[in-house]
């Protein structure tokens, strides 16, 4: 069994990224608030502002999300801000391009819209795993 806790053991920070607040609703219904504390942004300018002032454990973004910012661009910004960030990207936009890139930023995981959105809990749960064993 994995146990998820955050950088400061305490809960999973994470701040959830996307133009559709029904998805961003139902990201948050899916992983439930038990382990989660959970922060929201509709673009990139907002996202950033709450990535400087507040540390995440845990981004999950949409590729697209004007004014600001991209997924891409967020990806950048978050890493260089917190190396261990774990990023997820969703997006019914990626391309091998983007893909690659993402990859070559530290990008855990990515997905296509429609995304299964229990399949969202077990990539967070390896994305966890994954970084434990890293920060040992």
């Amino acid at each position: 069994m994995v146990v998820l806790e955050g950088g400061n053991g305490n809960s999973i920070k994470v701040l959830i990224v996307d133009d559709e607040r029904l998805l961003i609703d139902n990201y948050m219904a899916l992983l439930g608030s038990e382990r989660y504390e959970f922060s929201t942004a509709t673009d990139g300018s907002e996202a950033m502002d709450k990535l400087r002032r507040n540390h995440y454990d845990m981004l999950i973004t949409d590729w697209c999300h004007p004014p600001g910012l991209d997924g891409i661009g967020l990806l950048r910004e978050a890493k260089i801000l917190n190396k261990d960030i774990v990023v997820i990207l969703i997006s019914g936009y990626l391309s091998d391009e983007g893909i690659n890139r993402a990859k070559e930023l530290g990008c855990f995981a990515y997905g296509s819209k429609p995304f299964h959105l229990k399949k969202l809990r077990t990539v967070i749960t390896k994305a966890f795993a994954e970084r434990k064993r890293y920060l040992r």
